[in-house]
């Protein structure tokens, strides 16, 4: 494998413009960094839809359903595309050059995949590897270009050209953290989970969460790049202090009380918890723990509606203004049982999305009530 004079920092951001690159892109050089960077995150899709299928083709041999995500796309936010060409342009200029690649139809975008996200307007994007493939071998008089990084060039050395690709695949390969095969659907539903390279060997295969970071409540929106961004400065921690960090980061969002950047607050706190000087504060661990449903007893315990509810919806509604559980609010039923206000949804769709809004609600009705609030489908 190649080496160089540079002992360069591992698993830092690295972006290649080849000559052929700006050639496709008409000279733009914005344009030619992300046709690099959407070529790079497509390889690693590649290879997790290579593990998702064989993980599905598992499952249905043992008659369980095949759940891993298989497809090509992939999801970044202006931000990540940002980071991504290591801030060199604008975000006006990255979407100019954006528009660029989905007119030379290397690139294309679609909405969310899942149909239960529908109203997501999230961008999803499509790398076409066999358009750029195709400009390939018109430019090399016909000379064929295989798949899988086994193209060479037509002129010069074709064995050496075609060694230094596979060795250029294999050092990407070694400072990438293994892709996450959970479903895509993002922005807002059920918690997400992310597996992590943990240096105690876990096995990644498994999703137990003693070998996952969980992304919930204000983290559930992040990107796969901004969790694996996360994921990768947390990585020298053991699992449970790296959790207890995010979710310090978690509520600090919550709280906004990160002034400035929200990278550099997360950088600080694992500082500290090197050190040893870390002191966790968060109580999502305790919020995650699954709600206590009412006990069925031979005598009915009285169910209430909720004066607390009744008396602050509309301000609840107001507080989650522009969020898409905000049209939810009203449908839902504040009754109280047991030592818990009960929040009961419609479906377990508003559940969910009442669930990642906790917070707010409870800082909305805490004032007003001594009693647990916990969502339950009612």
């Amino acid at each position: 494998m190649r080496s160089s004079c540079i002992c360069h920092p591992a698993n830092r951001p690295l972006l290649i413009i080849r000559e052929w690159q700006l050639a496709f892109c008409d000279g733009n050089h914005c344009a030619a960094a992300l046709l690099s960077f959407f070529e790079y995150w497509h390889n690693i899709k590649l290879a997790a839809s290579e593990r998702a299928r064989q993980a599905n083709e598992r499952a249905r041999e043992q008659g369980k359903p095949a759940t891993y995500d298989e497809s090509l796309l992939q999801f970044h936010t202006d931000e990540d595309l940002r980071i991504g060409l290591l801030d060199l342009y604008g975000t006006m200029k990255i979407r100019a050059s954006r528009r660029l690649l989905i007119e030379k139809k290397a690139l294309s975008e679609h909405p969310n995949p899942s149909p239960r996200y529908a109203f997501d307007k999230t961008i999803y994007y499509l790398f076409h590897d066999d358009v750029v493939n195709a400009w390939l071998e018109r430019c090399n008089d016909g000379t064929p270009i295989a798949k899988n990084g086994d193209s060479f060039a037509k002129n010069g050395d074709g064995e050496g050209e075609k060694q230094f690709i596979i060795n250029e695949l294999q050092a990407m390969s070694a400072q990438i953290t293994t892709e996450t095969t959970t479903k895509t659907t993002t922005t807002t539903g059920a918690p997400a989970q992310t597996e992590p390279p943990w240096p105690d060997g876990s096995d990644q295969g498994s999703s137990s969460s003693s070998n996952t970071l969980i992304f919930d409540y204000h983290l559930a929106n992040l990107s796969e790049t901004q969790r694996q961004r996360a994921i990768k400065m947390l990585e020298e921690l053991d699992r449970e202090t790296a959790q207890q960090v995010l979710d310090e980061w978690n509520q600090a969002i919550s709280n906004h009380s990160i002034k400035k950047s929200r990278w550099a607050w997360l950088n600080n706190v694992i500082g500290k918890a090197k050190a040893g000087t870390f002191v966790p504060t968060s109580d999502l661990a305790d919020r995650r723990q699954p709600p206590v449903q009412p006990v069925a007893a031979t005598t009915q315990r009285p169910r209430v509606s909720s004066a607390v509810w009744q008396a602050h919806c509309e301000e609840l509604q107001e507080a989650l203004r522009g969020k898409t559980v905000a049209p939810h609010i009203p449908a839902l039923r504040g009754v109280e049982e047991g030592g818990t206000l009960w929040l009961e949804a419609p479906n377990q769709f508003v559940a969910d999305d009442v669930q990642v809004q906790m917070p707010v609600i409870e800082r909305v009705l805490r004032p007003h009530t001594a009693l647990a609030i916990q969502v339950c489908v009612g």
